[in-house]
């Protein structure tokens, strides 16, 4: 082989090995911070809003929790759908889930942060914001009418 060759493939396998060591470096990284990713197998499934009957908000809201992606809608408001999600554990069942909203309607995309509370067959959601006013407060979230049923 020529001595070009040789070199060319030299500086291909050092930037293969420095990339797979790159990735995994991130990985490591991501790990020890208590970072996981997709979604918490224990709130995943399909969550609706209750409303009362004749109600002028429409359909109550609607929030799919997949494993590697989330789906938020209600009534005249565009669908919010995430991905590339990131999640970890920040109180008692309170799960802190990490993504990037896609662009739909008004809505313009973007890092989402919500905070979801499993209490049995229902979850709540807050922002992340909100849930760090609260200081933590599991209670907190049974009070709100964010509360959507499997």
């Amino acid at each position: 082989m020529k001595k070009w060759v040789k070199i060319l493939i030299g500086i291909l396998t050092t930037i293969v090995v420095l990339f797979i060591a790159a990735i995994l470096a991130g990985y490591i990284v991501l790990r020890t911070q208590g970072w996981h990713i997709g979604t918490p197998r224990e709130i995943q499934g399909t969550y609706q809003q209750k409303l009362p009957k004749n109600s002028p908000l429409g359909f109550g809201g609607v929030i799919k929790i997949r494993p590697y992606s989330t789906e938020s809608a209600s009534s005249g408001m565009p669908v919010i759908k995430a991905s590339d999600m990131l999640w970890r554990k920040v109180g008692t069942d309170a799960y802190l889930v990490r993504g990037w909203g896609k662009a739909s309607g008004m809505y313009q995309g973007g890092e989402t942060r919500v905070v979801y509370y499993k209490y049995g067959n229902a979850i709540y959601a807050q922002s992340y914001k909100d849930y760090k006013v609260q200081m933590y407060s599991d209670p907190y979230y049974r009070t709100k009418k964010l509360v959507f049923k499997q």
